[in-house]
């Protein structure tokens, strides 16, 4: 179930990730009370600053490792906002890894030059710590 709620959600997540809103609700570039923008091209968010998840190494035996998969937004100030984790194999992972997603930094996303809220998802990987 869990493997099946991870592949749905990880298709739509994927499909919607670059789906602005505006203030309306209504995607961006499709009102129809305004002109279209001239330059509706998206540019997407980049990474500036990364923080790097801390292994949880008191609460786990350190041989283990993880993949999780976290869901979060960039707003148009390239902070991170609604961090989620939604997969892994091993729950005490995730709240490492939202943790440090959640103090990233990124350049914002823009479209026709404004800056954009995008939806991402990002992979964290957890390797048993070398002794």
């Amino acid at each position: 179930m869990r493997k099946l709620k991870f592949v749905s959600l990880l298709s739509v997540v994927l499909l919607a990730a670059n789906v602005v809103a505006g203030a309306s609700g209504d995607p961006i570039g499709f009102s129809l009370d305004r002109e279209p923008d001239n330059d509706s091209r998206v540019k997407p968010a980049k990474l500036i600053q990364r923080v790097e998840p801390v292994y949880p190494a008191n609460e786990l035996p350190k041989k283990l490792q993880d993949e999780v998969y976290v869901a979060f937004v960039v707003n148009e100030k390239g902070g991170v906002e609604k961090a989620r984790a939604f997969f892994s194999n091993y729950d005490l992972f995730e709240g490492a890894a939202v943790d440090a997603v959640k103090q990233w930094r990124f350049e914002p996303a823009t479209m026709a030059g404004h800056p954009i809220k995008v939806r991402m998802v990002v992979s964290i990987r957890f390797a048993a710590p070398k002794e």
